[in-house]
């Protein structure tokens, strides 16, 4: 097992790994725990998110020992079991780097392949590839230089939602009503960044296991928005499952998630979460596809499971299946 890591969702990852484990031990796994960013020092991983991401300072230590143990081979050593679950959301860990290292070498990791991994981690990428294949996807908002080299936004006509291509769980996300707001979130962020028409909704979600679609659920976020604090604080949002809606959009939201992995090049060994939010007129559009989805106890891959009659230790068991078969 394979948790924690260096990125954002550090957090994450580390409630991800901690709920696994317990899981595929108690269905009979032999399972060694390992961190990534603080090996050889033994794995801690807790089942309780915290509220914030680590510190830049903390991230940076963190991602140089995760890059450094990537080159020990003493490491690769500790790391060589039947069956590699990768349970690092965001960071190498999704992003496809630490699954090319693992194909590589021959090992056996959970998940879609290091390519598909790289494609669903940037979202520029990702609704890009999506547009080209006639998928729904939100209307992209982009800049233009004026005469002194400065961008210049245009002003959105319902709100707008500025968020990094290259990060997760919702971190770093901004809601904005105007130019001038997108221009100071844009610089709050570091590296590329996906500005994107605000959607009314409502909000779904739909797992796919395999070549399973699992049934699609209803996100209501409560207070304010799906951000870091509703998604993995309990009580913070309601997730219903299945999500109570008329057979035609439930057809239409399954549609979607199966055409979106299909287009993006999720196989049967992988397993993957699309987001789906409904735009003015009421059609589904992806917002995302998140290739290494969270596994936690506030996680809505098991919520979606539990409704399909799987409970976590039989998703669990599915997802290593997945990999070897």
């Amino acid at each position: 097992m394979l948790g924690g890591g260096e990125s954002n969702e550090r957090d994450v990852s580390a409630a991800s790994a901690a709920a696994v484990i317990e899981a595929l031990r108690a269905s009979g796994h032999n399972v060694t725990a390992i961190d990534p960013a603080t090996w050889p020092a033994p794995a801690r991983f807790s089942a309780q998110v915290g509220r914030n991401a680590p510190s830049e300072a903390e991230g940076a230590r963190l991602a140089a020992a995760f890059r450094a143990n990537l080159r020990d081979e003493a490491f690769w050593r500790a790391v060589d079991g039947e069956v590699i679950f990768l349970a690092l959301h965001g960071g190498m860990g999704e992003s496809g780097e630490l699954k090319a290292e693992l194909e590589s070498r021959g090992l056996v990791g959970t998940g879609a392949s290091a390519a598909v991994m790289a494609r669903s981690w940037d979202k520029q990428d990702t609704v890009a590839e999506l547009a080209a294949a006639q998928v729904r996807v939100p209307r992209r908002l982009r800049p233009e230089t004026d005469e002194n080299g400065e961008l210049s936004w245009p002003e959105p006509t319902a709100g707008c939602i500025v968020k990094p291509a290259l990060d997760g769980s919702s971190i770093n996300v901004f809601k904005c009503a105007t130019a001038d707001e997108i221009a100071v979130a844009v610089k709050e962020i570091d590296g590329p960044v996906l500005v994107e028409e605000l959607l009314p909704g409502p909000e779904f979600t739909v797992g796919v296991v395999g070549s399973r679609v699992l049934p699609p659920v209803l996100i209501e976020p409560g207070e304010g928005w799906f951000g870091y604090e509703q998604k993995y604080q309990a009580g913070r949002s309601r997730e219903i499952c299945p999500a109570p809606i008329d057979d035609v959009l439930r057809d239409e939201l399954v549609e979607l998630a199966r055409r979106s992995v299909d287009v993006l090049g999720f196989g049967a060994e992988s397993y993957a979460r699309v987001d789906i939010m409904l735009d003015a007129a009421g059609r589904p559009c992806v917002l995302e596809v998140n290739s290494l989805p969270g596994l936690t106890g506030t996680s809505l891959l098991p919520l979606a499971a539990r409704a399909a009659g799987w409970d976590f230790p039989r998703l669990c068991a599915e997802i290593v299946r997945l990999a070897t078969a």
